[in-house]
Formats: structure tokens, C-alpha cells, sequence
């Protein structure tokens, strides 16, 4: 993928029920479902996933069946949007990690090859970068304020009241 400034939607699905949709509203905020404030650093790390994967190889024949039972079993999806697009850019499936620990398993819509993909330099696998789970995404920032805009803050403890500040 050579930019990711272009995507303004990504779809995630699993095959348990699970699905997310993040959506950018102007310039680096994304919303989750089109209401919750998503956190910043899961899209950042599924951005920077989709902008530097690459195939390392294809599926070798003798996993051929496996891996595509594995995907259609488990696999997550992703689907992206590009600016003013209503259908997906591009659109894939994410599988488990292959016996090393160092791949993916990963497969085109309406392909019929399976690959292996990485990060060149990363040790691990992707799928954990593709999280379907609400609370993955949702923002754990409390109140958002510089602290040019607050004048005080109290903190008040009814059964200890001794404990109580200002």
C-alpha cells in the first residue's frame, strides 16, 4: 500500500460475530462504530501494518487446504475505503501465524492463492494488529483538557473525608 492517507474507512470482521468499522472525521481523528473516539495508537499500528506488509511467499501446495479451511474458518476481514469511495478499495483476509512465528497468513477477495506476508525487520505475526473486539478500540482517555483550560480539580472521598483535596 503506498500511502495510507487516502483511507478514510476500515471494516473488521471475524467469523464469531465480531465487527468494527473506524472511520477518519478530518485530519488523525477516527471514530469506532461512527460514535466512540477511537484510540490512537490501535489505528496507528493497523495503518502502519497495512502500509508496510509484504508477501514473503506463497502458500506451499502441501498447506494449500489447510490454510484456506483455516481462513474460511477463522479468518478476519478487512475491507478498506479510499476517500469518496462507497465500495472497498481492497478488501482481504487475515489468518494465523505460520509454524516459525515470523508470518501470516493472508488471501485477495476473489483470489484463489493464499500467501505468507510480513514486515520486513519485524519478528512476529499480524494477525493481534487486526483486533475485532470493541474494547480494543475504544478510546481509555477519561476527559480531554490542556491544562490551560482548568482552573481547579476536586477530589472528594464521602466515607474518608479527611482524604478529600483540592
Amino acid at each position: 500500500f503506498r500511502s495510507t492517507a487516502l483511507i478514510t474507512r476500515i471494516f473488521l470482521s471475524d467469523r464469531t460475530g465480531n465487527s468494527i468499522l473506524v472511520s477518519r472525521e478530518g485530519g488523525n481523528d477516527w471514530k469506532v462504530n461512527d460514535s466512540i473516539k477511537a484510540k490512537s495508537e490501535t489505528i496507528r499500528q493497523l495503518l502502519d501494518v497495512i502500509y508496510r506488509v509484504e508477501v514473503r511467499n506463497r502458500v506451499p501446495k502441501s498447506r494449500y487446504n489447510t490454510i484456506i479451511k483455516e481462513l474460511a474458518a477463522r479468518g478476519i476481514k478487512c475491507e478498506i475505503y479510499l476517500e469518496k469511495e462507497e465500495k472497498p478499495f481492497k478488501t482481504y483476509y487475515v489468518g494465523g501465524q505460520t509454524e516459525d512465528a515470523l508470518g501470516t497468513y493472508m488471501m485477495l477477495e476473489n483470489s484463489t492463492v493464499p500467501f505468507v506476508t510480513e514486515i520486513p525487520g519485524f519478528n512476529g505475526y499480524l494477525t493481534p494488529w487486526y483486533p475485532t473486539k470493541l474494547g480494543d478500540w475504544k478510546d481509555r482517555i477519561f476527559f480531554s483538557y490542556s491544562p490551560e483550560e482548568i482552573s481547579s480539580i476536586k477530589v472528594e472521598y464521602p466515607a474518608f473525608p479527611q482524604h478529600s483535596f483540592t
